[in-house]
């Protein structure tokens, strides 16, 4: 038996974990609305794979902006678990892009998508790609210095294996030549990528939801970028709720 709200994923969760179940029957406010057989379930996963292909990142195969939305809003309307989530982007792409070509710029994409998705098999959590080198990592459950230690983890080897795309001699120098929005030519550092980490814990007060909606998360990450790209580990973690 399932809410009528309850998530496709924990649908088929419910189902498959009965050997012995005829179907699924749904509620809404503890009242009976429906029934849901084999037949019908297997034609809503089809249609969510489907929406969900479509939602793809062509270049990552990474969820994009509409799957990143409906987990941040799942996972906020459930308090008694911790959420975590970090935005992701990456440190003097552009110069990057600008000498070595956008080929090469869509290879550090692929590479840090390959990442993400390692990190996305770990239980509860999740990884998206907005678009072009912005990308989000979520958790629900996680504590605060697990999310934290895989986010650093994250960065670090991004860090170690990006550098085998630039020439030997740039990699020797810990830098390259390239001109900045002005036109004018400027030293600029190796590619690495920084985060906004923010941890909101889990809740044990009964209320139905974590005290944060997407659109203030939005705001603290905006708020707070610039501060991760000038630290050296290139990562601001903030504690919300």
């Amino acid at each position: 038996m399932c809410d009528i709200s309850t998530h496709i994923d924990r649908i088929v969760e419910a189902f498959s974990g009965d050997s012995a179940a005829d179907g699924i029957l749904m509620t809404e406010d503890g009242r009976y609305v429906g029934f849901l057989s084999p037949r019908a379930l297997l034609k809503l996963v089809n249609d969510y794979n489907l929406a969900g292909a479509r939602d793809q990142n062509p270049l990552s195969r990474l969820p994009g902006n509409q799957r990143i939305q409906e987990w941040l809003d799942r996972a906020l309307d459930n308090p008694a678990e911790s959420v975590s989530i970090a935005f992701i982007d990456f440190d003097f792409f552009k110069p990057f892009n600008d000498t070595y070509g956008f080929r090469q710029g869509d290879r550090v994409i692929t590479l840090f998508a390959d990442m993400m998705r390692h990190a996305q098999n770990m239980s509860g959590f999740f990884a998206g790609h907005i678009g072009g080198d912005d990308f989000v990592l979520g958790a629900q459950g996680a504590s605060q210095d697990d999310m934290a230690d895989v986010l650093n983890q994250l960065l670090g080897k991004f860090r170690t294996d990006v550098s085998s795309l630039y020439e030997p001699e740039s990699r020797l120098r810990g830098h390259i030549i390239a001109k900045d929005r002005d036109g004018k030519e400027r030293q600029f550092p190796l590619l690495r990528a920084s985060a906004v980490m923010l941890y909101l814990p889990a809740r044990s007060d009964g209320a139905s939801t974590h005290p944060a909606t997407a659109e203030e998360i939005a705001a603290r990450f905006a708020a707070r970028k610039s501060e991760a790209k000038g630290s050296l580990s290139g990562v601001v973690i903030e504690r919300m709720g």
